[in-house]
Formats: structure tokens, sequence, C-alpha cells
């Protein structure tokens, strides 16, 4: 087999309509209750079942993205390729509309992960006209961003409530760990796993005239990281100057 004349005899073998000719046919008859039945079953000669069979395509390439870059994603119909025609498309989530990328077996995409998750798909047809297609969901994880609100001024051994919250990104659940430094104390202090998007840290200050720091750290289930932290005099009086630190770049 080669050439143009596989490609016809190939084709022939999916359109049920094509007239006879150069197929030999046999003919079945068979009882069957309530009446009878007959069907035709065409003989062809000279063809590779094996090469016009339906190939498989799957793809390579990521479906959870953490960091903001180029991506590469392939298309694979299981043997050579170099007989293959490829197109790709890519679909934002939310939207309805495909747009068009390259033809190549292999289809690079920039990616930031601040925009929306998105779809890739891909269309290949071999020298047959016969076409699979494959695609893949891709999810966008932005790391979370973190705030930490709670006092600045306390007082030695004074219970005082930190909060520390996820103020965008990150994919829950979470694990919130939580240091004091400058303060003599054996890190973490309390480390706690929820999908809440803020956890509390209650603690007494054990010096007294010194400047401690408390931090908190969050990790997502993507395992993106985000951490705050607040500078904290412990001389003051109960807990008090209550004051949120902006969101960590």
């Amino acid at each position: 087999m080669g050439g143009q004349e596989d490609g016809d005899k190939c084709n022939k073998l999916w359109k049920p309509d094509y007239p006879g000719g150069a197929g030999n046919a046999t003919v079945h008859l068979g009882s069957q209750s309530g009446g009878k039945y007959v069907y035709i079953q065409r003989m062809w000669k000279n063809v590779d079942f094996q090469q016009c069979a339906f190939f498989s395509l799957t793809m390579t390439g990521p479906t959870s993205i953490t960091t903001s870059g180029s991506y590469t994603w392939t298309a694979d119909p299981g043997v050579n390729a170099s007989g293959y025609h490829y197109r790709w498309w890519y679909q934002n989530q939310g939207s309805s509309t495909w747009n068009v990328l390259g033809t190549l077996q292999s289809q690079s995409l920039p990616v930031d992960v601040n925009g929306p998750n998105f779809t890739i798909m891909d269309s290949t047809t071999n020298e047959h006209g016969q076409t699979q297609v494959a695609s893949r969901f891709v999810t966008l994880h932005v790391p979370p961003s973190i705030q930490l609100y709670g006092p600045t001024i306390v007082w030695y051994l004074q219970a005082c409530t930190w909060t520390g919250a996820v103020a965008y990104g990150g994919t829950p659940p979470y694990t919130y760990e939580w240091d004091v430094y400058g303060d003599g104390a054996s890190n973490p202090v309390q480390v706690d796993n929820t999908s809440n998007t803020s956890d509390d840290l209650v603690y007494q200050a054990q010096t007294v005239g010194d400047t401690i720091t408390i931090v908190v750290g969050v990790t997502d289930a993507a395992n993106q990281y985000g951490s705050s932290s607040l500078a904290v005099y412990s001389g003051g009086t109960g807990c008090g100057q209550e004051r949120p630190r902006p969101a960590s770049p």
C-alpha cells in the first residue's frame, strides 16, 4: 500500500454508502424470530485494516500552573507524528471564544497566573482524513496574599490576639504557621490546618520592654506560600494600638 491509492481505500471503508465495484460482497441470509434478516458484508481487497483504524490521540503538558511563564503542550497520535496535521486553540474559562494558535505538534503559550483558568485543545488529522481531538483544562494558582491584624503594643503575660487572613489568591485548604521572634519562643508556636481564610493566634509576651515580631506564614493546597509580619512592643498596658499590616506583595 502507498500514496493516494491507500488513502482512497481507507476513506471508502468509512463510507457505508460507497457503491459497488472494486470489492467483493457476500450476502448472508438467516432466520430471526418473527421474520428474516439480510445483511451484506463487503470484503475489501488489499486493505490494511490496522493502518486504516482510527488513531489514539493524547496530550501532554501542565494542568496546574503556579508560576507565570511560558508552557508547552504536545499532541501525541501514538505513531510517527510526521504524517499528521495539527491545529491548536485555547479558550478562557467563562468565555465562549476559541482563540486560534499554531499548527505544529507542540504548542507553547505565555501564562500569567493572575489570569483566568483555560482549556487548551488540539485537533489532529491523519493522511486518511480521520480526526481526533484532545484537550486539557489548566488551573492557575495565585499565591495567597496575607494580611496580619493585631495589637502593636502589649503587656507582659497579657493574652492578646492576632489574626492572619488570606486577602486574595490561594487555594484552600490552608496551613497557617505562627512564629514569634525576640521573645524566647520555640517556633512554630502554633500550626493550624483549615479551609478558613483567616486564623487566630492568642499569645502572651514573655518579656518586658522588648520588640518582638509576630509572623504568620500560609501554605495553600497548591503548595503556594505567602506571609506577613508585625512588630510588637512589650511595654504597654493590655492589648493596644491594633493596626493592620498591608498585604505582602
